[in-house]
């Protein structure tokens, strides 16, 4: 199939070839030797700008050289943060091998972990470990250069193919972010937390996980992608509930049958409490769970006394009693 037929194929899919691909490029960063560090910036930028030119499909490629890379202001569990979220998120990674690297290999399993397939681009003369191409994901393309103009020859003939198949796969890849992101993991945990008084710190020590780690969960939902069976089960027991599944096969969390039911107007209050908390990111949690308990006694009082239930909290006003130092 020659670039003309490619493209007539691709207009049957045009809402998808509009759509932009997000690529993570991987590549070592700590500790290359500079006349091998300069020579891998050139062929890095050769990638980055053959995939940005490419008229087969929409990419959008992501360096972490130009956010994270050694020497900027990151602490080192944002550094992490900000790569896990990128790196699990995206459509596909290109692992750009020159120099040993332990950062590119977390970032080729967690690719594995959440399904992103993979581009292995390498020079010839790099061994690349086994270790690291028997991780058991699909790979796209394995390209080999000595030398920039190599790869750009190389990157060119193989764009077509690249392009067809990341196209062909987006769709299956974005619907299995958007199942992800309904599942309300993030968000289920934080409600649990907050019924239950666990503190991040508390859960981060039941995970064996960072404090970060479980904020992070909780307010970027599509994180869930990369959330495993392991995992997922050790976050059940920690809240006491249960692994499910969503419609889309996606894991999900649910309470247990003998959790406590929340009315529908505290369930309303109990969702804007959350989005009050993911939003607006208030640092007192003791003072989040404070609020939460005051509102749910005063709804038990309601209905012990057969008094009209308060009105529903909204996000505002959920703000607005954290700010003023009161309960209700």
């Amino acid at each position: 199939m020659d670039d003309d037929d490619f493209i007539i194929e691709l207009q049957d899919a045009q809402e998808f070839q509009q759509q932009q691909i997000r690529g993570y490029l991987a590549n070592a960063l700590t500790h290359v030797p500079s006349r091998i560090a300069r020579r891998a910036e050139s062929a890095q930028r050769t990638i980055k700008e053959q995939f940005q030119r490419c008229r087969h499909a929409l990419f959008r490629i992501y360096d972490p050289r130009d956010f994270t890379s050694p020497g900027s202001s990151h602490s080192e569990s944002e550094v992490y943060l900000i790569n896990y979220h990128e790196t699990v998120t995206s459509d596909f990674i290109i692992l750009h091998l020159f120099a040993a690297s332990t950062g590119l290999g977390v970032e080729a399993q967690l690719a594995a972990e959440a399904s992103v397939p993979r581009i292995i681009i390498h020079k010839s003369d790099f061994e690349v470990s086994r270790m690291l191409l028997g991780i058991p994901t699909r790979t796209i393309a394995t390209i080999s250069y000595g030398n920039v103009r190599e790869l750009r020859e190389a990157l060119s003939g193989e764009l077509p193919s690249i392009s067809r198949e990341l196209v062909g796969q987006l769709p299956v890849r974005r619907r299995l972010l958007d199942a992800a992101r309904s599942a309300g993991i993030g968000r289920f945990i934080m409600r649990m937390r907050i019924k239950k008084l666990i503190t991040r710190e508390d859960m981060a020590q039941r995970l064996g996980a960072s404090v970060a780690w479980v904020q992070h969960i909780e307010r970027w939902p599509e994180c869930a992608v990369h959330l495993n069976v392991a995992l997922m089960t050790q976050i059940a027991a920690a809240l006491e509930c249960e692994v499910t599944s969503t419609n889309s096969g996606v894991l999900a969390l649910k309470e247990s049958a003998t959790e406590v039911r929340l009315t529908q107007s505290e369930r309303d209050s109990m969702d804007a409490l959350t989005e009050f908390v993911q939003t607006r990111n208030p640092r007192n949690e003791s003072r989040v769970f404070e609020m939460w308990h005051s509102f749910a006694e005063m709804q038990n009082q309601a209905v012990a006394g057969r008094e009209a239930l308060p009105a529903d909290m909204t996000v505002d006003d959920w703000e607005d009693l954290y700010g003023s130092e009161t309960l209700f």
